[in-house]
């Protein structure tokens, strides 16, 4: 997958590293999954992101204390899995993590190179590798 940190998301992470300010930010993190199949660029909002729906889907919330960060990557030890449990996850084409702040923002998106991805309820999980999120 190759990822993209949107105007919109660096300018989150400015806010935090020259204004101290975290509004926007919020107390944490959140990853979902998105079903654009196009569109998306540098210049996307998180209003230009179109979530998945049904089998249960619902975003995950990262644990901030877990980040690490070396030499402009920003990695995270476990790896996110989302689980279609009463319907399939169709028209999966990546994922996304976002600010649950004052007003949400989109920090960064990933198009899965596989898409569009299908997940059968009950089969095996969507699994994303945030081993190494490039900034």
């Amino acid at each position: 997958m190759a990822g993209v940190t949107p105007k919109e998301g660096r300018q989150v992470i400015k806010e935090l590293v020259y204004n101290q300010s975290n509004a926007d930010r919020g107390l944490s993190l959140s990853i979902g999954l998105f079903k654009n199949t196009s569109g998306l660029d540098e210049d996307s909002v998180l209003a230009d992101i179109v979530p998945i729906t049904g089998g249960g889907y619902a975003p995950i919330t990262l644990v901030d204390a877990s980040w690490t960060g070396v030499d402009g990557n920003a990695t995270y030890p476990t790896d996110p899995s989302f689980s279609p449990v009463t319907t399939d996850f169709d028209d999966i084409y990546g994922y996304y993590i976002f600010t649950t702040g004052t007003t949400p923002r989109i920090l960064h998106f990933e198009i899965d190179q596989n898409a569009p991805v299908s997940k059968p309820a009950g089969g095996d999980p969507y699994v994303i590798n945030l081993s190494t999120v490039v900034l």
